[in-house]
């Protein structure tokens, strides 16, 4: 409720949709002075750390990857909430970045590429991961 008279106060005055919604005045102005809390700050920066690998990967990681590459970083995170965080941002992967993302290596624009194998006259690339390279 509290939510809902935050959005709504410049269309309504607070005193009146308290009154309508049986809430006290001052519970609403108190949760309006409480500190986020550590749930939601954890939140907050695991979407942020979300949408940096997304970029990072050319849009081309689904929520294993991200949550893979999340862990890395020290987020304790598991792939469904990753894939449910994915969602509330309108984050998906992209079919076929894949290919793209391997023309950009296979042409040397990646320092961290490296050829791993060779297979039906192919030469197959590997990125190596910065601790690597």
């Amino acid at each position: 409720m509290y939510r809902f008279i935050s959005d709504h106060k410049k269309l309504f005055a607070v005193r009146t949709m308290c009154r309508v919604l049986g809430v006290s005045v001052s519970s609403y102005y108190a949760w309006t002075q409480r500190p986020e809390s550590n749930r939601k700050q954890e939140k907050r920066k695991i979407m942020t750390a979300i949408r940096e690998i997304h970029k990072e990967s050319l849009e081309t990681y689904g929520s294993p990857r991200i949550a893979n590459a999340l862990q890395k970083r020290g987020f304790q995170c598991s792939r469904p909430r990753t894939a449910r965080l994915m969602r509330e941002l309108g984050i998906r992967a992209k079919w076929g970045g894949y290919v793209f993302m391997c023309m950009l290596l296979t042409f040397g624009l990646d320092s961290r590429l490296r050829v791993c194998e060779t297979q039906w006259g192919v030469e197959l690339y590997c990125l190596l991961d910065n601790q690597e390279a």
